[in-house]
């Protein structure tokens, strides 16, 4: 059997790739110096694109990460290919909230790990 027809079988593949993404989304964020406790991470009532204004700093870090993989997937899935552009618009989904988001250009200003 080939991975690429695993999750073929599956009623919900997203039963799995949520958490995965949740727990990559911590994980990354604490490379970045960003800490949210796992189980809060993965208990958090989120679903990609709601409103994060009521959670903390941290948490709202994290959340974008997981926006910004959706951006991506969502993106390719539809047929995009990825380039400058699809990069530039996971970029400003990651920075949703910060004042890099104001930056002109495709690129950032800041790097960060998409």
């Amino acid at each position: 059997m080939r991975p690429a027809s695993w999750g073929g079988d599956l009623p919900n593949p997203d039963m799995l790739r949520r958490p995965t993404m949740r727990r990559e989304a911590q994980s990354t964020s604490a490379l970045e110096g960003t800490f949210e406790p796992l189980e809060t991470v993965l208990a958090q009532d989120y679903e990609v694109g709601e409103d994060k204004s009521g959670l903390s700093e941290s948490m709202r870090e994290v959340l974008n990460y997981l926006d910004a993989a959706e951006c991506g997937i969502g993106q390719i899935q539809s047929g995009h290919p990825i380039s400058l552009h699809s990069r530039a618009r996971i970029a400003e989904a990651s920075c949703e909230g910060h004042e890099v988001r104001q930056s002109t250009g495709l690129l950032p200003k800041h790097r960060g790990i998409l």
